[in-house]
């Protein structure tokens, strides 16, 4: 899941950002 986010541009502190 990690490199799937790292390939759409994402990391994980904008993941969490999203889901707050």
């Amino acid at each position: 899941m990690i490199q799937n986010v790292k390939r759409g541009g994402f990391t994980l502190i904008e993941l969490l950002v999203v889901i707050a």
